[in-house]
């Protein structure tokens, strides 16, 4: 099988807690390839006293990895985004277009806070489809959170989120 593609990995080097090197991003992308993933898209955390990274920050990092993989053979088709938190810096950040939506614009990868209710979180979802942009909701099985209140993703959901 091939065709796959991976909307959610972090094979930029040196700009979150993902691969620490080309050589590891390279090696990464070339497994990825390996097993049927014919693009890869890099989502950078986007996530302020953790990961102070903008949109520039990550673009311009990307625009390095792929300098770098020039020449590279085996490798799946390169795209980026960027795996937003959507605390209040964030969700502002892409209320005003500043955020790094997954490829086509039209949607936007966002995590959640592991331990602490998402309070408004279908508001805000809401917020962002008038926008445009659909939230996809990365790897929910994380959040201890909402763990036993599963409503407030049906909530998200029925708001317009995707997982």
């Amino acid at each position: 099988m091939s065709g796959y593609i991976d909307l959610h990995a972090h094979w930029v080097p040196g700009i979150d807690d993902g691969v620490t090197s080309v050589a590891e991003g390279v090696e990464l992308l070339r497994g990825l390839a390996s097993i049927g993933f014919s693009r890869a898209v890099a989502t950078p955390h986007m996530r302020p006293g953790m990961f102070d990274n903008s949109r520039e920050v990550i673009e311009g990092a990307f625009a390095r990895m792929v300098a770098e993989c020039a020449g590279a053979t085996g490798l799946p088709e390169l795209g980026v985004a960027s795996e937003h938190y959507l605390d209040d810096v964030v969700y502002q950040r892409l209320l005003d277009g500043k955020g790094v939506p997954l490829p086509g614009g039209q949607a936007v990868l966002v995590e959640l806070h592991a331990d602490i209710y998402p309070v408004r979180l279908a508001d805000r979802v809401l917020d962002l489809r008038r926008r445009k942009l659909r939230p996809v909701i990365a790897h929910p099985e994380r959040y201890a959170a909402v763990a036993d209140r599963a409503a407030v993703l049906d909530e998200a959901l029925d708001a317009g989120a995707a997982l």
